[in-house]
């Protein structure tokens, strides 16, 4: 999660974000009709201002990792600008981490979109 926040949260002149990481917490969430253990993380992220507009002075990153098999794990990221009245509160965010939905494998279907020039 941090790579995340400072990949998106780097000012155009190289200055890192200042990164808060809170503590992970062990969460549930709905897998295939049953309930399974996951790690969410949340961070705050202060941007170094250097002049770029298009960054928000402070955001808030998220991330929820579940385990899938025996060493392997998904991982879920947000991230939000914190600067606008619609900014998602951590609560928010950590709703949307946890309402995390997974079908049955059997339900999953792939289309492929051709784009028309």
């Amino acid at each position: 999660m941090r790579r995340l926040a400072e990949a998106v949260y780097a000012s155009d002149g190289g200055a890192a974000p200042e990164i808060t990481m809170k503590p992970p917490e062990t969460v549930e969430i709905t897998l295939r009709g049953g309930r399974k253990q996951a790690s969410l993380v949340l961070a705050d992220v202060a941007v170094r201002d250097d002049g770029d507009a298009c960054l928000p002075d402070t955001a808030l990153v998220g991330a929820l990792a579940m385990e899938t098999t025996p060493n392997k794990a998904v991982v879920f990221l947000v991230y939000d600008g914190q600067d606008g009245p619609d900014s998602g509160s951590e609560e928010e965010l950590t709703r949307l981490l946890t309402s995390l939905r997974v079908p049955d494998k059997d339900k999953i279907t792939t289309t492929v979109v051709t784009p028309t020039p």
